[in-house]
C-alpha cells in the first residue's frame, strides 16, 4: 500500500468514528445535561470536550507540524476547563466542521509534510502531522467507549 492510499483509508476511519460519536451523542440529547456521576462530565460537555480538543490541539498541532516549527507538546486536557453556555448540537456541529477542515489539510499536503517535519510529545514521544491525525482518531474511539459504558450503566 502507497502512503496515498494509507493517508486515504485514515481520513475515512478519522471522519466515520467522528460521525458515529456525534451521532451516538445526538441520540441522547434531549438528557445532554445528564452526567453518569457527580464531578464527571454531562453529555454536553463530552461534547464541547471533542470540539475544543479538534480546534485547539490537534488543528494546531497539525499546523505547528507542517510549518517544521520543530514544536514541544505538553499533554493536553480539559480538567477544570468550564463548558457553560456550550450547546451539545453547536459543539457537534462545530467539531464536525474542525474535523472537516482538519481533513482537507491533510488531504492537500504533502507527503513530505506530513511524515518530515516532527515535534516531541510529552506522551507519545516524537511525533509527526500524521501521527496527530492517528491520535485523533484513538482519542475519538477512546471517547466513544467510555460513552458506551456510561450510557449502559445510565
Amino acid at each position: 500500500m502507497d502512503f496515498n492510499d494509507s493517508r486515504k483509508q485514515k481520513l475515512e476511519m478519522a471522519k466515520e468514528t467522528q460521525i458515529v460519536f456525534a451521532n451516538m451523542l445526538l441520540a441522547h440529547e434531549a438528557d445532554a445535561d445528564w452526567a453518569p456521576a457527580e464531578g464527571e462530565w454531562s453529555l454536553r460537555q463530552i461534547a464541547a470536550h471533542m470540539y475544543l480538543t479538534e480546534k485547539d490541539c490537534f488543528r494546531v498541532r497539525f499546523g505547528q507540524l507542517v510549518n517544521d516549527t520543530k514544536p514541544e507538546f505538553a499533554y493536553f486536557n480539559h480538567d477544570n476547563w468550564s463548558f457553560d453556555g456550550m450547546a451539545m448540537r453547536d459543539s457537534l456541529e462545530k467539531w464536525a466542521a474542525q474535523r472537516d477542515l482538519f481533513l482537507a489539510e491533510l488531504e492537500a499536503a504533502t507527503e513530505e509534510s506530513l511524515t518530515v517535519p516532527t515535534g516531541a510529545h510529552a506522551y507519545f514521544g516524537t511525533v509527526n502531522a500524521m501521527d496527530v491525525l492517528q491520535i485523533a482518531t484513538h482519542h475519538d474511539i477512546g471517547h466513544m467507549g467510555h460513552l458506551r459504558q456510561i450510557l449502559t450503566a445510565k
